[in-house]
């Protein structure tokens, strides 16, 4: 056929669907000092740092970015 068959473990729709990730807003200051930090950052692969500022010039930013981004800067 024209694809991979699959059988879903779950006959429950909720279970299937991705979960939406959890969204938080920051202050202005501290969105300026994540940008700040990315930018200067060297080591990190042009790609994940250009995806990393896009999420930041949003209002709104996934919380498990933000939770990752505060555990590397050591704060």
């Amino acid at each position: 056929g024209a694809g991979i068959k699959v059988r879903p473990l779950s006959n429950d729709p909720a279970a299937q669907a991705p979960e939406e990730p959890q969204m938080v807003k920051i202050s202005d200051e501290e969105r300026a000092k994540l940008i700040a930090t990315i930018e200067a950052n060297n080591r990190m692969p042009a790609g994940a740092k250009e995806r990393i500022l896009n999420n930041l010039k949003k209002p709104e930013i996934p919380k498990a970015v933000l939770d990752r981004l505060r555990a590397r800067m050591g704060g």
